[in-house]
């Protein structure tokens, strides 16, 4: 590219001749429009808005929280105290009702309080169930006494009896817990007749 030679103006002080220099074009453009400098403006906005969020995001991936959570394998036994010390989750009983007598057929039941005593241990809350084995406690000469004549309580009050499904009778937190076994018959004077009756009982420990 030829090289610009500078140009002579002639300057109407003392007759001297100045030389200017021919105007550059980067410097006629020195001065960029207005909308390039908005658009610069908004990219840096942009840039500061990124670089906040992405900081707000890794503080918040930080301050995240980790939960760990595990499983007690639930360790148990129940057994009869008059019995010794078992392993095993459930434990059989019969109960052989007694005979009523005129004050008890007059009052409708007879209780037996204490007639056994239950040794539940447990790592985990438990609870103590019983069931029995058989729908009927006998039969005599046509009369079916039913198993629903029969009422438990262990820790709590008295429960009905069924050989459907098991009822609740105790419960607790983890440990060894002792408690007596009370037993309650129901009597009907117009409706009973002696013989022998009988109660096939099955005691669980399960978790709470």
């Amino acid at each position: 590219m030829p090289n610009k030679v500078p140009r002579r103006v002639n300057s109407s002080k003392g007759g001297r001749t100045k030389l200017r220099a021919p105007t550059s074009k980067k410097r006629r453009a020195a001065g960029l429009p207005k909308d390039m400098k908005k658009l610069l403006t908004t990219i840096s906005v942009l840039a500061v808005l990124l670089l906040t969020i992405t900081t707000l995001g890794l503080a918040a991936q930080d301050s995240a929280t980790t939960q760990v959570s595990w499983t007690v394998n639930a360790n148990q036994s129940l057994h009869i105290s008059s019995n010794g010390a078992g392993s095993s989750k459930s434990v059989e009983s019969t109960y052989s009702l007694p005979e009523p007598g005129n004050a008890d057929l007059k009052r409708g039941y007879i209780k037996e309080k204490n007639a056994i005593e239950l040794v539940a241990t447990s790592n985990v809350a438990y609870e103590v169930q019983v069931k029995a084995e058989n729908s009927i406690l006998g039969r005599v000469n046509g009369y079916k006494k039913p198993v629903s004549d029969l009422s438990i309580k262990g820790k709590g009050s008295f429960k009905q009896i069924s050989s459907d499904k098991p009822v609740t009778i105790a419960s607790g937190q983890p440990g060894e817990h002792k408690f007596g076994v009370d037993y309650k018959v129901q009597y009907d004077k117009d409706e009973y007749v002696e013989g022998d009756y009988v109660a096939h009982l099955e005691y669980t420990i399960t978790v709470a």
